[in-house]
């Protein structure tokens, strides 16, 4: 076994190894350092891999000798230096070949009792957007400067574009894999923060071809939304003016987005995201005003006679029997907590997945559809016959 092999095998154990950093570049190599530490998944524990590039920072996870190996061979040809902190010691590692390697370990005292070793996955929150790498569409919009730094002012943006990437991250299995881009639409898009994040993820991150609409109903934002489009060389990327219930796609759509859509319009998104066999739904719904003042059950009335509490059920009433509906019709659904920048209490995300059924087989399931449970959570709140059950009968 090689000096350098030798070394790794000594140091780089899962119950040993709290963190390494390979820096010192050897070559021209985009990757300006790796960041390696072990976690702890479904899987089992791996060892997480952080390749930080000048725009972006890619992860990957690896078994122990895959690990070894991808270590020792960036040590040969990409970088100089590996610095290491485990459970007992600072470890240095430098090495120009698999033979000519020096290492230099500086023992921690044993009065301080050691590191622990956290295999915990988020010990340490990893954004998708990191702070201090510039993102063309944040410092065009103005969340970041043109050295990467997060304007004050603007954090809780950058927060909530963040925390709705990972939710695009998790649904990426489901998504089809085919030549054809894929296809997204952005109902109620408003000036279009997260329209312009998922392009840059879907096109810069991941290297693919998509073609996204968004679509408001304000004239002047979509024509600003265009003009940045065009200033940032988004070609797949179009803003129109249109209301979610008179669009029409043609052809498949893969992923529907709705951000604060008031009422009915989250509604209608749903319906459409069914009627297109939409891989996903993307949610976060706002002014549930239409079951407001038909909400009524007798052992809920401490509640419901207190307008703000009302208001609260109402809103819980309502996402929880869009859950119900999508289930009936070939989805599942999470209802999961979203970072809002404004802070209201409208912050929850309906994150809908196709189960998936082809040709006459999906005919034959929708036809079959079981509404037994819907039936009786309308009859619970005395619900009636609503908008939602209503247009998803008419198509």
């Amino acid at each position: 076994m090689n000096k350098l092999r030798a070394a790794l095998e000594e140091w780089i154990r899962e119950e040993a190894l709290v963190k390494g950093t390979l820096s010192g570049k050897k070559t021209s190599s985009e990757v300006v350092k790796v960041i390696v530490k072990p976690v702890k998944i479904k899987a089992g524990i791996k060892f997480q891999f952080e390749y930080h590039e000048k725009n972006k920072v890619v992860h990957k996870n690896l078994d122990r000798p895959e690990a070894l190996e991808e270590i020792e061979l960036l040590m040969q040809t990409r970088f100089k230096q590996l610095d290491l902190k485990t459970a007992r010691a600072d470890v240095k590692l430098f090495s120009n070949s698999a033979d000519n390697c020096r290492v230099l370990v500086k023992k921690l005292d044993d009065r301080e009792g050691g590191r622990v070793v956290d295999l915990s996955h988020n010990r340490q929150k990893n954004y998708i957007l990191e702070e201090g790498i510039p993102v063309g569409y944040l410092v065009h919009l103005g969340v970041q400067t043109p050295e990467g730094k997060v304007v004050k002012s603007r954090y809780d943006k950058f927060r909530q574009i963040n925390r709705f990437l990972e939710y695009v991250e998790d649904i990426l299995k489901v998504l089809p894999k085919s030549d054809r881009p894929l296809r997204i639409v952005d109902f109620g898009c408003g000036k279009a923060y997260l329209t312009f994040a998922m392009y840059d993820f879907f096109t810069r991150r991941l290297g693919l071809e998509v073609s996204i609409i968004g679509l408001d109903l304000k004239a002047d934002v979509v024509a600003f939304c265009n003009k940045t489009a065009q200033a940032l060389g988004y070609e797949g990327l179009r803003f129109e003016v249109g209301d979610i219930r008179d669009h029409d796609e043609q052809g498949a759509v893969d992923l529907v987005v709705t951000l604060h859509a008031c009422d009915t319009a989250t509604d209608e998104a749903i319906v459409k995201s069914i009627g297109w066999k939409a891989a996903a739904l993307l949610s976060v719904p706002c002014c549930q005003h239409e079951l407001h003042d038909r909400l009524h059950n007798e052992s809920l009335d401490p509640i419901l006679r207190h307008g703000i509490l009302r208001e609260r059920m109402t809103g819980i009433v309502t996402d929880a029997y869009r859950a119900i509906v999508m289930e009936t019709l070939g989805y599942d659904v999470q209802i999961l907590e979203f970072i809002d920048m404004t802070h209201t209490p409208k912050n929850l995300l309906l994150r809908a997945t196709r189960r998936g059924h082809e040709g006459d087989e999906d005919r034959e399931w929708l036809s079959m559809a079981d509404w037994r449970e819907a039936d009786a959570f309308e009859r619970t709140f005395g619900l009636g016959k609503t908008y939602l059950r209503t247009r998803c009968e008419s198509v």
